[in-house]
C-alpha cells in the first residue's frame, strides 16, 4: 500500500526541512527509485486512490498563484536540514555557460528525446545536457533556473527508467539520505513515470531551486512532484528530502503550471 512504500504523504512538505522523529522512509530498502513500486505508486495508487483529483475550484496539492502574483524571487538560505557545507561550484563541470537567470515563464525551446519511455527536453548548447554517454546517460546542465528545470526532468526520467544507482551516485546531492539509499540498494526497474506535462517554480536562489513538475500518467491523470535541486560540484543535483515526506499531489488540470511536453 502507499503508506508502506511512500511513508508519510504531505501535499505541501518542505523538502529542505529537517525531521528527526523516526526513520526516514527514503532510507527503507526498495523505496528509493523503485520503478516497480515508486512509478506504479505515483501513477496508480497515489494518483487514483490516495489523492483523488480535486473537484473544480477545490484545493489541490499545488495551489495556483493568482495571475497577478509575482514570480518567485531569490530567497534566504533554506531552512535547517540542508548541509550548508556541501561543496558549491560556480563553474559548470562540462563548461556550459550560464544562461539568463530569469525564471522561464514560457516553455523553453528544446528538442525532445526518449529516456526509456519518458520524453525529456534537451538543449545541448544551452541549458543542457552538456554531456551524454553513448548509452544515453545525460548530465551537466547550465547554472541557471532553466538548467535546473532540465536537470530535474532528466533526474526523474533516468531514475525511473533503469538508471537508479548511477543517478544516485552522479546526479543526487551528497546527503546522508542519498548515501543510506546507496548502501541499502536501489531497484532499477524500468516502468517509467509517465510524461512531463508542465512546471512551476516554487523557490529560486542562486544555488538552490525548488520546482514542482507536473506529469501525466498513462491514465491521463495529472500529478505533481516537488523537485528540489542544488548546484553542487558543477552541476544541478536533486536533494533527497531529509523529512521522508513526499510532496506529491493529484492535479485536476494544469492551472498554475506552465504547460510543457514533448508528447502530444
Amino acid at each position: 500500500m502507499a503508506s508502506t512504500a511512500f511513508g508519510r504523504l504531505n501535499r505541501r512538505a518542505d523538502p529542505y526541512a529537517d525531521d528527526t522523529a523516526g526513520r526516514s522512509p527514503w532510507r527503507r530498502p526498495g523505496f528509493i527509485a523503485s520503478g516497480a513500486v515508486l512509478a506504479g505508486l505515483l501513477i496508480t495508487a497515489l494518483v487514483l486512490l490516495v489523492l483523488p483529483p480535486a473537484e473544480p475550484g477545490g484545493t489541490t496539492a499545488a495551489p495556483a498563484p493568482s495571475p497577478s502574483a509575482p514570480a518567485p524571487q531569490p530567497s534566504q538560505p533554506p531552512a535547517d536540514g540542508v548541509d550548508e557545507q556541501a561543496p558549491v561550484a560556480g563553474e559548470s563541470v562540462c563548461g556550459l555557460e550560464p544562461g539568463a537567470q530569469a525564471i522561464p515563464t514560457t516553455a523553453p525551446d528544446a528538442q525532445w528525446q526518449l529516456v526509456g519511455t519518458t520524453a525529456v527536453p534537451i538543449d545541448p548548447d544551452g541549458a543542457g545536457p552538456g554531456t551524454t554517454t553513448d548509452d544515453g546517460f545525460a548530465s551537466c546542465f547550465s547554472h541557471d533556473p532553466t538548467g535546473a528545470l532540465f536537470a530535474g526532468i532528466n533526474w526523474w526520467a533516468q531514475t525511473l527508467n533503469g538508471r537508479a544507482v548511477q543517478v544516485y551516485e552522479e546526479l543526487t546531492a551528497a546527503t546522508p539520505e542519498r548515501d543510506a539509499a546507496l548502501e541499502q540498494g536501489l531497484d532499477e526497474s524500468t516502468d517509467g513515470v509517465g510524461q512531463i506535462a508542465g512546471y512551476r517554480f516554487v523557490d529560486v536562489d542562486d544555488d538552490r531551486v525548488i520546482i514542482e513538475l507536473a506529469f501525466r500518467a498513462p491514465t491521463g491523470q495529472f500529478f505533481s512532484v516537488s523537485t528540489p535541486m542544488r548546484w553542487e560540484e558543477g552541476d544541478w543535483k536533486l536533494v533527497v528530502p531529509s523529512t521522508g515526506d513526499a510532496s506529491v499531489g493529484a492535479l485536476p488540470d494544469l492551472t498554475g503550471f506552465t504547460p510543457w511536453s514533448g508528447v502530444g
